[in-house]
Order: C-alpha cells, then structure tokens, then sequence
C-alpha cells in the first residue's frame, strides 16, 4: 500500500513511540490522519490530553446504548470546545 487513510493507536498503546512515527508518515504524505482509540473510561484523561496537543484528527470511543459514561466524561468537554471556537 502506498497511502492509508488513518491511522490509529489502539487503546493509546506506546503513544510516546507512535505519535512520532506517525506524524512522520503522515508528513511524507503515507497516511491521512492520526487517530487514538480509548476502549475503557478512565482513558478519557488521556485522549483528552493528547487531543488538546492538536496531534491527533480522529478518536475512537465506545458510545452506544449499554456504555453511555462518554455523556458524562467526555461529551461536556467536547461541548465546551465546540462553543469556545465559535
């Protein structure tokens, strides 16, 4: 393969190794985005964090009807990204 779409660090494994090598591929026009996926709630902090150092473009987290904690942990935060930006 020549050129991937995204690109993701699964559960935020080794993200002081990866985050590097992947926004050197993304540089060299490899891939499209860099993303993180966090599977388990107290993650959050972290996605957060990273997410707040503009590195990544994508995030993946369980939302669906049995897991909803990302309404209380991650959602308001979203929301007052969103409104400062406008």
């Amino acid at each position: 393969m020549d050129y991937i779409d995204l690109l993701q660090v699964h559960n935020l494994i080794d993200t002081r190794t990866h985050l590097p090598t992947l926004e050197r591929l993304k540089e060299e026009g490899k891939i499209g985005m860099i993303g993180v996926t966090a599977m388990v709630d107290d993650a959050y902090p972290k996605v957060m964090d990273i997410m707040r150092s503009g590195r990544i473009d994508t995030v993946q987290i369980p939302y669906n009807v049995i897991w909803r904690t990302v309404e209380e942990a991650f959602c308001p935060w979203l929301q007052s990204l969103a409104s400062a930006s406008w």
